[in-house]
């Protein structure tokens, strides 16, 4: 079974969260609010990546991952600021393996990165379910980029680990 494109990180959840956070970010508020109209608009561009429409997803996730840098240049120590950085590598991770032939080098790079701020935030708050449960997530799109790229030794630890990962929060 191969991993799906989750929206809810892209434009409900975490946009909600953005919004709240206006007011903390002070001068820096209009970053927030642009990320916030970018985030969404995600939904109907995973709708455009689930159609095929794969051109018009990727300029929307290019823009999700500018602003997503931005918000971490501002605050570099936010889990919530990495978590939208890692969303953006997963969102044009899966792009790519969606679209088919494309770059796996590419893909497994963009998921590599998703993964890596994934276990960073959650060395910074271990405890968050959401945290956990997204690294699953990543994992799963992990192991379908190195299946992608040939790689079926590493694909199969990669979907242990992220069969590990949901078995944790089950318990």
């Amino acid at each position: 079974q191969r991993a799906t494109v989750g929206v809810e990180g892209l434009g409900g959840i975490h946009a909600g969260r953005m919004c709240d956070r206006r007011e903390e970010v002070g001068h820096r508020h209009h970053v927030v609010d642009d990320f916030v109209s970018v985030g969404a608009g995600l939904a109907d561009e995973a709708a455009a990546l689930d159609a095929g429409e794969f051109d018009k997803a990727e300029q929307a996730f290019s823009w999700y991952q500018e602003y997503a840098y931005r918000l971490v240049e501002m605050e570099p120590d936010n889990p919530e600021w990495l978590m939208e950085k890692s969303y953006a590598h997963s969102n044009l991770g899966a792009l790519i393996i969606e679209r088919g032939g494309g770059d796996s080098e590419a893909a497994l790079s963009h998921i590599n990165s998703a993964v890596e701020l994934n276990k960073q935030v959650i060395e910074m708050d271990p405890d968050n379910p959401v945290y956990q449960s997204e690294l699953g997530t990543a994992l799963a799109w992990l192991a379908d980029s190195q299946l992608s790229a040939c790689d079926l030794g590493g694909a199969l630890i990669t979907r242990q680990e992220s069969v590990a990962v949901a078995k944790k929060q089950l318990e």
